[in-house]
């Protein structure tokens, strides 16, 4: 199982969590999404849409983070995603979506292209944009969590669904934006409990780190979606081969988590 991914795209961060709470070993193909490399004619003709994440198991290759983790909580019975009742499951989904649609896509790297090319934003200008969705968003769901019974030391009960799923990297995308969170208790509060879950930390960007920074190991010139993979064998040896370069002639690093 390939996962293409980035350290810091909050897309392929949810992936990764949910891989780790199947405990699913998968080999990790990071693309630089700062040097665009997701732009390219080589990934393009893999994924047109030229997003992160993308998830090979078989074919045809799956696109999109909630198509891809709903794909996994049916594929593997362990530690389920979604609640045994109609209602749960349909306000599970519910937080999930209201995180993955309602929210992320007004903070994504195309909307501050689109803000700076058509508007002239400037930088600080781009971070206000994101700064203020994220926080009405993050806002309302506080509000959502903090009525409801069905709350508990997670979104929705005692164990991790899909809703924390999508929660966690949302939290995380608050504080690289200095968003103050104590005036959402609830919200802190779960995310906090999240934390101590190995599958959660372990996806946690900066312990998946594919910074180009990184000396490289080996060098290759296949086309960027047929690399030679070092398949892994279990959660703590997850194989991460890390693009350095957006064109064909790039680096690969092996890391291992």
């Amino acid at each position: 199982m390939i996962l293409h991914d980035y350290h810091r795209s909050s897309a392929a961060f949810r992936v990764r969590i949910a891989l780790n709470l199947k405990n699913v070993a998968y080999t990790a193909l990071a693309w630089d999404l700062d040097q665009h490399a997701q732009r390219t004619a080589s990934y393009l003709e893999f994924n047109p849409q030229g997003l992160i994440p993308a998830l090979e198991d078989g074919a045809p290759p799956l696109f999109q983070s909630g198509a891809i983790i709903e794909y996994l909580d049916e594929k593997y019975n362990a530690a389920s995603l979604l609640p045994d009742d109609a209602l749960g499951r349909a306000r599970v989904r519910g937080i999930f979506q209201q995180l993955i649609c309602d929210i992320h896509p007004l903070t994504t790297r195309r909307v501050a292209k689109y803000l700076d090319e058509q508007f002239a934003a400037t930088a600080h200008e781009v971070i206000q944009w994101r700064r203020a969705w994220v926080l009405e968003g993050l806002q309302v769901l506080e509000k959502l969590l903090a009525v409801s019974p069905h709350t508990g030391r997670f979104c929705h009960g005692d164990t991790p669904t899909l809703a924390d799923v999508g929660l966690v990297p949302q939290v995380v995308s608050a504080q690289t934006l200095q968003i103050d969170l104590k005036a959402m208790p609830t919200i802190s509060r779960i995310h906090a409990n999240c934390m101590q879950v190995a599958a959660f930390r372990h996806a946690h960007p900066d312990n998946c780190s594919s910074s180009p920074h990184l000396a490289p190991q080996a060098e290759s010139t296949q086309q960027p979606w047929e690399p030679q993979l070092l398949h892994s064998h279990g959660l703590s040896q997850v194989t991460r081969l890390i693009h350095i370069r957006p064109l064909q002639h790039r680096h690969v690093i092996r890391q291992q988590l």
